[in-house]
């Protein structure tokens, strides 16, 4: 789940989880479905404030009252992808992957392996097994999910160009760069379609794009992929957003790779400077940013 909520939005969001909360405890024993489902809501709008301690309680409690109420068996598998979400935000990968596993399975039974709900399913759990660096299973899982979509979506259906951009990233994960290009390729044509230029998933793609193909030599369409993406997260947020380091720091890790410690330092710096702002010091991308920069200053000061 990608959520952004500027605080001028957090004291509406909390008194949505607190009324979501409140509804549930109201809601009669004859009503099956809501308790889960209210509780599902609040634990989705404490997830998007941060606060992924109080959404795991509520998810928790969400699984337990569709169990508890014999509810329908797709309520409890919407109920443990919900929790699957948060799990995965606070780095509980193999209990994500369970409730995940879990929720594929009953889809598949109740729904049929070709409904778009499966595949959005097998997506979530490919990106988590991604994540546990299960890369050939993440993979499999992408592929599937895409064919499904494939199927019941609309060619320009952003979960189509989520997909695709997934199966990339995949792939450059196995080593397998060539292939990843036009796979990414594909991903920002379609998020292109969707969005338009000016969209973070559109800038998310052409990161992705410059990396690939930086790594696959063509260093010179990498960068302007990476420069383009650069471009469209300087259009979007200013320098107070956190987002706008990830494609500085992209870029200069790129050129750093390149050995052009010249043109990488000002922007590792640029990314630091604004992820300490946003993030804090001891953020783990934040911890990276500043040791990628230590390896590069002495050899700027060396030349």
């Amino acid at each position: 789940m990608r959520t952004c909520l500027r605080w001028s939005r957090h004291s509406s969001g909390r008194a949505r989880a607190r009324g979501a909360e409140a509804q549930a405890a109201a809601i009669r024993i004859d009503e099956p479905g809501r308790v889960s489902f209210a509780l599902r809501a609040a634990a989705s709008v404490h997830a998007g404030l941060g606060d992924l301690e109080t959404s795991l309680e509520a998810s928790a409690k969400a699984i337990e009252a569709a169990r508890r109420r014999g509810e329908d068996s797709l309520t409890l598998a919407d109920a443990r992808v919900a929790r699957a979400a948060t799990l995965g935000a606070v780095g509980q990968l193999d209990d994500a992957q369970q409730e995940l596993t879990d929720a594929l399975e009953t889809f598949v039974g109740r729904l049929g392996a070709e409904h778009p709900r499966v595949a959005t399913a097998r997506y979530n759990l490919g990106s988590v097994l991604f994540e546990l660096g299960r890369y050939r299973e993440a993979l499999a899982e992408h592929e599937a999910a895409l064919a499904t979509m494939e199927m019941a979506l609309a060619a320009g259906h952003p979960e189509r160009a989520d997909t695709l951009l997934a199966i990339a990233g995949d792939r450059m994960a196995l080593g397998q760069t060539e292939a990843a290009i036009p796979i990414a390729e594909r991903a920002l044509q379609a998020y292109e379609r969707a969005h338009g230029r000016a969209h973070h998933d559109t800038g998310r793609a052409a990161l992705g794009l410059g990396l690939a193909l930086v790594e696959a030599g063509r260093v010179e369409d990498g960068l302007a992929a990476l420069r383009d993406a650069d471009a469209i997260y300087a259009e979007l947020y200013d320098e107070g957003d956190a987002r706008r380091a990830e494609p500085l720091y992209a870029l200069g890790s790129a050129l750093a790779s390149l050995e052009r410690p010249d043109e990488a330092i000002p922007l590792v710096r640029r990314a630091l400077a604004i992820g300490q702002a946003g993030l804090g010091p001891d953020h783990p991308i934040v911890v990276e940013m500043r040791s990628t920069l230590d390896a590069l200053e002495p050899a700027e000061t060396g030349r």
